[in-house]
This record gives C-alpha cells, structure tokens and sequence, in this order.
C-alpha cells in the first residue's frame, strides 16, 4: 500500500484543507457536465427553476434525446450533493424519466432541509406516493416524514457526541397544517 498524499480529486469532488476545515466542490464536474452537453456558453441564472414552470416534452421524442436526458437528470442529481439549491428543480425534471410526456399525476412534492448551526446536514425534495385531497394534508404528511428525518439526524448526532443546547425548531408554513400538528387528539 501506498500513502498517495492528501486527497485532492475523488469521484467529481474537489477536495481542499484550510485552518478552518475541509472544503468540497464540484466545480470541475459541473463544467465536465456542461461541456458534454454543450452548455459552456449558457448564461448562468440565480433561480434554476421557477416554481410555475411546466414541462412538457412530448410524444415525439427520440430515443438518443430521452437516454440523453436520463443523462443528463442523472448528471444533474450527483450535483445535488454540494448543491441542496437545486434539488427541487432536478426533482421536478426526474418526473418525465420514465416517460417524459407523462401527464401530471397531482402527487404533491414533500421538501426539507435540516441546519446543524448555519449548515444545511440534512436535505430532500420528493413527491409524496400518495395524492392528498387538501394542502393542509400534504404539508402535514411532510411535517411527519421531516419530523422522524429529525429524530434519525439528531440520533446520529449524539451518537457522534454532538449536542446541541438548542430544542430542534421545525418550521412549516401552512396554518391549518400547524394547528393540526397542535391538537393532540391527532397525535394517536
């Protein structure tokens, strides 16, 4: 065996050391990923998606533009790793996968991040496998699979000996879903 030095590259990650730590990035990746898809020359945004958007690719595509779309979603999720701020809208782009002209199936998407301090530790954007009659119940359904993301997140952290002064805070913006939450008659 060989002591090859500090680990500089590893699997599209950049890795460098500095007094304050170790830093991660996927800058190279990300520009090995627009290159294969001839996206150097695109103009950068600083919202990779809008919340209204829809897609709608069609019946007529090829089978080279739908492999090099799975390609392309699948090249986009490794990113997902250092890059929590385009979850959603690769999440949004992974629904045509399987068959990108696919309708709508009304299946409400479930979100979360989890901050050890300022950092995000813990994150996920996916559809729920149900449809929900009502938002209150969607965004009740995400409070509960958020809450027990939570219970694993802090297990694993006291488990590392890591403690926090601080109760956990979820955070959730729908009042009916919050007074649901509340009322302990629920709470079977």
């Amino acid at each position: 065996m060989t002591d090859l030095g500090a680990l500089k590259y590893f699997l599209g990650l950049e890795i460098s050391y500095t007094n304050n730590g170790l830093f991660i990035n996927e800058a190279k990746y990300t520009r090995d990923v627009l290159q294969r898809f001839g996206m150097l020359s695109a103009k950068p945004c600083t919202t990779p998606m809008s919340l209204s958007s829809t897609t709608d690719i069609g019946a007529s595509c090829s089978a080279e533009d739908i492999r090099n779309y799975r390609s392309l979603i699948g090249s986009l999720h490794y990113l997902t790793f250092t890059r929590p701020d385009i979850t959603f809208a690769v999440g949004k782009l992974s629904q045509f996968m399987h068959a990108p002209w696919d309708s709508h199936d009304r299946r409400s998407t479930s979100g979360f991040v989890i901050f050890l301090g300022s950092n995000p530790i813990s994150w996920g954007s996916k559809k729920q496998s149900t449809v929900s009659r009502s938002s209150t119940k969607a965004e009740y359904r995400c409070l509960a699979s958020t809450a027990a993301e939570l219970f694993c997140v802090r297990q694993l952290l006291k488990d590392l000996h890591v403690f926090s002064t601080q109760s956990p805070v979820l955070w959730c913006d729908n009042a009916s879903a919050i007074q649901l939450a509340k009322n302990l008659v629920f709470h079977g």
